[in-house]
């Protein structure tokens, strides 16, 4: 489709050359032409607007050649209304409508043929030829391929016949014939290299890389490259680009570079407007994209590639498109998008099919016809010679008619089959994904519950230790901070639970993920973990391990670990003050034994069979917090692990669960297990890497609003290092601070807050110019986008959904005091009254609104700069940089990496793309350790903590 479209626009100026080239400014020849006098003027005059619009606004190209041709009709001059029919069918083609331009083209065919105007005509059978093309009718498109090349030879019209040449080796491409396009391609090759013609000689080069053999294939691209670069010819870029990145992507298979052309590709069709080539290339990529696993990404792409089809309602690019989404979307096993799109593909087939099979009729009723009225001639020679013949002419006639009633029957029949076929097809496809819906559905519910209740076990062992740890720490800000800590792990803690009551699970079927470690130190590790808890609650523990069988094992570490803690932290639950918890382990032979022995109420007879249900929960179990999914979900992993576990157990005597599972016994196990890298791991991680540094001379003043005292407290302590703390419980006591206190650096302030909450508030702010200014930022658990647009269309700065990340708190608020105290330590150098500046707040916020809709249009072409947004507002760069400084407190610089990053923060944070790289492209930033820099300085985190992967 690129290269159809492409070659359409190169040759269609062909035939007004000479008419475009009586004017350089065509703003000045529309505003001249109510003012020409005399009527040919006029139509020289509209034929080159429509020229020249042709590739900017193809309706409107068309429009300009009809008004041509009214005032060419009215002057009864042939040569324009020749000139205007092309001119219209050339319009038409451009944007897309090949039927249109077939039919006004004729017309030009046919008054030139009249008039004899030879030197007209060769262009005009390009240009059906080009038509025919376009509407698939290879045929009459070679037929008028050669009736152009064969009159431009005559007239010895060399640059018409260059495109002549180029348009048949490209009917020849489509049919798959490369040794007859190859012999055009050069053909029209010889002509332009012996003319010179660097703006026509990239087309020709890229065609032959289409046609020619592997050796020398990619250096006629790469001369194509590089006479397009020299001329500054982007259309060719265009092209050139794409073709690159579809060799790096099918022949060379080099996926980094094929997306590196392609990007290029893009950024110059998007600065011609050539809408086709846009479309192609976003399906290039998202098949790019597919093939090295991102379907997330490639979805994005094909998706932009479809709308692009739509636009240009090319059926065939569409039909493609929505059975690509279709496998997309089926792989990821999103069964009501693959439908979706499955339906639309069927529904776009069978309306391309039918008309296939009515151009089929068509073709047959012009043949019948044909015959008949050669029949009808037959008849009526041997009706003068032989009469007797007529009986058999009119059997003739009548088998005729009746071969084509039976094959309009067949048609009707295998139609019928073939939607039956294509319903049952569906159904069953349905019916199928609804089957593996329904699966996976019962997956998600049964992995849902089982990491619902591993959140259990870690809460309850966070809780014991801050619990111990507040009655052993000195220091009332350390002890404020434990117990704020220790609170909320418990509402976290009855929060699961609540959760667990919810939630429905069914069997599910991990893989396995064995690693070497010793048993006994895993089992030790595991045990000592609990000892904060058993020391609250004055339980026992004893361990009963043999030191010579601390041997090193393969086994699943991590479904071991989950096992043993639902054993244990059963244990301890049902063990009363002044119990004793037992831990031991034993190898014999080929198998493990390990044990967890209680002292605790032990368990009826009656529910001995039902322990390892879900939900279940016993007759002693009734005041003992939990849901009854613990030990059903140790069960399974025993059994996932070809293991059980066995239990005994006596009413008020005490209860013995037994895991028996296979082990691998290793001969050189490392000197660290898995176990003790991972306990060093987590003591010397945890943080981000990143430290904030003050960047003030003096403390900022901030003032901090929030209902919640101990997240205020929380905020307190994290914050007082760096800057002055203001406290405020609600939007009416902020109101009061604020008016007690004008200089304030930034306000941070809750939403959901009694008596005033927080949007109230800062609508109040709004009503007062000396506060308006003061930085804003809302931190809030409401994350919806709703509230989001509400807080910004009240002029906050910032928006920020809890749980948090502290250091990026602490750096957005840096950022927006620093570009606060720039804005206003350069205003206090600049005179009030100065000419050039703007005080009107409605024009400030538009202004402010088209830099941003500006840099967003341009904001993944890595070469937008202040220049060309200077160039885009209106404005000088000195101005501009003036403006925004005044405004927004930054250079535009500045402005335009603020609004990329916030774009890749924004990206990063939905997972539209899988990786870094993917977002820095999208934004507009080649280099990966800028990028990195630059991101860390902004939000106080590296790109890769948002969530993904670099």
């Amino acid at each position: 489709m690129i290269k159809f479209c492409f070659h359409i626009i190169l040759f269609l100026w062909l035939l007004i050359g000479s008419v475009a080239g009586q004017t350089n400014s065509l703003d000045s020849l529309i505003g001249n032409l109510r003012t020409m006098p005399d009527d040919t003027l006029k139509v020289s005059a509209l034929l080159t607007i429509s020229g020249n619009l042709r590739a900017i606004n193809a309706k409107q190209a068309v429009e300009y050649a009809k008004k041509s041709l009214s005032l060419s009709q009215k002057l009864n001059h042939n040569r324009s209304k020749i000139k205007s029919y092309y001119m219209i069918a050339a319009g038409f083609i451009t944007g897309g409508q090949s039927d249109s331009c077939v039919f006004y083209a004729k017309k030009a065919e046919n008054l030139a043929e009249k008039s004899r105007e030879i030197s007209l005509l060769g262009n005009i059978y390009n240009l059906i030829g080009a038509g025919y093309r376009s509407l698939s009718d290879i045929k009459n498109a070679i037929k008028y391929g050669y009736k152009s090349v064969k009159l431009l030879e005559q007239i010895q019209d060399s640059t018409s016949l260059s495109y002549a040449y180029n348009n048949l080796g490209n009917l020849y491409w489509d049919k798959n014939d490369s040794l007859n396009a190859r012999k055009y391609y050069i053909k029209a090759l010889d002509i332009l290299e012996d003319r010179k013609d660097s703006i026509n000689l990239p087309n020709t080069y890229s065609n032959l890389y289409l046609v020619s053999g592997d050796s020398i294939r990619l250096d006629f691209l790469m001369k194509a490259k590089e006479i397009a670069i020299k001329t500054g010819n982007i259309s060719d870029l265009a092209y050139i680009y794409t073709n690159l990145g579809s060799y790096y992507f099918n022949d060379s298979i080099d996926y980094s570079k094929a997306l590196q052309y392609y990007r290029k590709g893009l950024i110059y069709a998007r600065k011609v407007g050539d809408i086709y080539s846009m479309g192609q290339l976003y399906s290039n990529i998202g098949d790019l994209m597919n093939r090295t696993g991102k379907k997330d990404s490639s979805i994005i792409y094909i998706k932009k590639a479809l709308n692009y089809s739509n636009e240009i309602f090319d059926a065939r690019e569409i039909q493609d498109e929505y059975f690509t989404l279709y496998e997309l979307f089926r792989s990821l096993n999103n069964s009501d998008s693959a439908l979706h799109y499955l339906e639309k593909y069927n529904i776009i087939k069978d309306s391309l099919y039918n008309q296939d099979i009515l151009a089929q009729i068509e073709d047959a009723n012009a043949k019948y016809e044909t015959e008949k009225k050669e029949a009808e001639i037959a008849k009526h020679k041997l009706k003068i010679a032989l009469d007797k013949k007529k009986k058999n002419q009119i059997i003739f006639g009548a088998l005729l008619l009746l071969m084509i009633l039976t094959l309009i029957y067949q048609w009707y029949i295998f139609k019928q089959k073939r939607k039956n076929k294509e319903i049952e097809l569906a159904l069953k496809l349905q019916e199928i994904e609804s089957k593996k819906l329904k699966e996976l559905n019962e997956a998600k519910s049964g992995f849902f519950a089982n990491i619902t209740h591993e959140f259990k076990t870690p809460l309850t062992l966070i809780a014991g230790p801050l619990q111990d740890a507040i009655g052993r720490v000195k220091g009332s800000k350390t002890v404020e901070i434990l117990r704020i800590a220790h609170s909320n792990a418990q509402k976290l803690l009855n929060l699961v639970n609540e959760i667990l009551n919810l939630a429905t699970l069914e069997e599910g079927t991990p893989q396995l993920q064995n690693s070497n470690l010793y048993l006994n130190k895993l089992l030790k590790r595991i045990f000592y973990s609990y000892q904060s808890f058993a020391r609250i609650r004055q339980i026992n523990m004893k361990m009963e391990f043999h030191p010579e069988q601390d041997v090193c094992i393969s086994i699943d570490q991590q479904k071991l670990e989950k096992i043993i803690d639902n054993l244990l932290s059963n244990a301890f639950k049902y063990t009363n003050e002044g119990g004793t918890v037992t831990l031991s382990s034993e190898i014999r032979g080929d198998k493990i034994y390990i044990s967890v022995a209680d002292t605790g109420t032990g368990i009826d007879k009656k529910d001995l069979k039902n322990i390892f249900n879900r939900y279940y929960k016993g007759i002693n179990s009734n005041d003992v917090e939990g849901t009854g999914i613990g030990l059903a979900f140790a069960d399974q992993l025993a059994k996932l692990m070809n293991g059980k576990i066995e239990v005994k157990s006596k009413k008020n005597k005490g209860s013995t669960f037994t895991l028996i599972i296979p082990a691998d016994k290793i001969e050189n196990c490392p000197e660290k297990s898995k176990a003790d890298e991972e306990i060093e791991v987590k003591q010397v991680t945890g943080s981000t890497g990143y430290k904030m540094k003050t960047v003030f001379d003096d403390k900022p003043h901030i003032l901090l609003v929030d209902d919640n005292k101990e997240m205020i407290d929380y905020l307190k302590n994290i914050l007082e290092d760096y800057f002055n703390i203001d406290i405020a419980y609600n939007g009416f006591e902020a109101l009061e601070k604020l008016k007690n206190n004008n200089n304030y650096d930034l306000v941070s302030s809750d939403v959901m807050m009694p008596k005033m909450d927080g949007f109230v508030f800062r609508m109040k702010m709004n009503e007062h110019p000396e506060w308006s200014n003061i930085p804003f930022i809302l931190l809030t658990a409401r994350s919806l986008k709703e509230d989001k647009l509400k807080g910004f269309k009240l002029g906050i700065d910032d928006y920020i959904t809890k749980p948090f990340n502290t250091t990026e708190y602490i750096a957005r608020i840096t950022n927006l005091i620093k570009n606060k105290k720039e804005r206003e330590k350069w205003m206090s150098g600049k005179a009030e009254d100065s000419p050039d500046f703007i005080h009107d707040k409605t024009i400030d916020d538009e202004l402010i609104s088209n830099m941003e809709k500006i840099v967003l249009k341009y904001i993944d072409d890595p070469d937008f700069n202040v220049a060309v947004l200077a160039k885009e507002m209106g404005y000088s760069q000195r101005n501009l940089s003036r403006i925004t400084r005044k405004l927004i407190g930054i250079t535009p610089v500045n402005l335009i990496l603020e609004i990329r990053l916030q774009k890749a923060y924004h990206l990063l944070k939905t997972h539209k793309f899988k990786n870094i790289s993917e977002v820095r492209y999208e934004v507009g930033i080649e280099h990966a350790s800028y990028f990195t820099r630059k991101f860390v300085q902004r939000f106080g985190v590296k790109p890769g903590e948002i969530g993904l992967t670099s």
